[in-house]
């Protein structure tokens, strides 16, 4: 089911998964297990708004963003 919405999002910005395989630099098998067993992350989530320049939010009823993660929640200390 992620596997799904993470690829839709990626042809919506003329991507592949390949490309995020690319920015990610693991490979295309690697994801593909990551599809099969569904165990993306959510510092991967990240990594795709990241990569689509979009964002990663819990949204309210309203549409109104009251959390957005980006690039500072995955940063490692």
């Amino acid at each position: 089911m992620k596997y799904n919405k993470i690829e839709a999002l990626l042809k919506l910005k003329n991507m592949c998964m390949s490309d995020f395989a690319r920015f990610k630099n693991v490979s295309r098998q690697q994801l593909s297990n990551k599809k099969k067993n569904d165990t993306f992350r959510a510092d991967e989530l990240i990594e795709v708004a990241i990569l689509t320049k979009t964002k990663l939010a819990f949204v309210d009823e309203n549409n109104q963003p009251l959390i957005v993660f980006d690039e500072n929640d995955i940063k490692k200390d």
